[in-house]
This record gives structure tokens, C-alpha cells and sequence, in this order.
């Protein structure tokens, strides 16, 4: 299907006033609510993608410095990063679930760091990684 196509076919499913509804009124993202989390925010009960979380997270956006707006962007590509097989394989480590990698990252930010100081360089993280969970390393 060409984009012009697909785009065509939104459009159209879109302009019934349900759909469109629907569409705006369905559950936060998996990044959204990873947002309140990484902030330490209750994912309220219900939240909805358009009404909700993406306001929200537009309006708490204004509140932060650029440092803690950087921290978070690190913070969401790093695990895609981590978790990138030639990374993977260069750090001879298996695949890094999100548990694993939140918890390592908050280990690290009681430490004092910040999530941005490994966006670069993610050898240290990938050592807290390990120190937490030995297994983690191929052979």
C-alpha cells in the first residue's frame, strides 16, 4: 500500500465522528505511561492517549529543565540502543528487558548519575547491568 493510500483510508475511517472518538480515546501508550513512571508519577487508572496522557505530558514538559527533558530522551532510546543485536553482541550480553534495564538505571540515578552521561559511551551501564544480574552474559 502507497502512503498516499494509507493516508487516503485514515482519513476516510477518521471522519466518522465514532471512529474518530474511538481513536482519541483509546489507552496510553506503553511510552506514555512509561513517561509518568520515569517521573515518578501515578499512572492514573483509565488514562486515555489523547485526552489524558498526551496533554499531560505536553503540560509537565514545560515544567522541566532541558537537562531532565535530555535525561529522559536518553533514557528511552537507551534500552532500544541496548538492545540493538550488534550492541548486544559487542557487549556480549542477551537481551535486556525492561525491568532489568529500569532497575539498573535507577541504581545508577542514586549513584548520581544521569541517564544522558550514558547515552554516548553505555559501557557503565551495561556493568551495572551485569553486576545485577550475572546471567545476563553470552557463554
Amino acid at each position: 500500500m502507497t502512503q498516499t493510500r494509507a493516508k487516503y483510508l485514515v482519513e476516510q475511517l477518521l471522519s466518522d465522528p465514532d471512529n474518530a472518538s474511538a481513536w482519541d480515546n483509546r489507552p496510553a501508550s506503553t511510552e506514555q505511561k512509561g513517561f509518568y513512571r520515569y517521573f515518578n508519577l501515578k499512572v492514573p487508572k483509565g488514562l486515555t492517549h489523547e485526552e489524558d496522557a498526551q496533554l499531560f505530558i505536553r503540560e509537565y514538559r514545560r515544567k522541566l529543565t532541558d537537562e531532565d527533558w535530555g535525561d529522559y530522551v536518553a533514557y528511552g532510546s537507551m534500552h532500544e540502543e541496548i538492545n540493538d543485536p550488534d550492541n548486544r553482541e559487542d557487549y556480549g550480553i542477551k537481551r535486556v528487558n525492561l525491568s532489568l534495564y529500569r532497575a539498573a538505571l535507577d541504581e545508577l540515578k542514586n549513584e548520581g548519575k544521569r541517564p544522558s552521561e550514558f547515552e554516548d559511551d553505555l559501557s557503565p551501564f551495561v556493568e551495572k547491568i551485569i553486576q545485577m544480574q550475572p546471567d545476563i552474559k553470552n557463554g
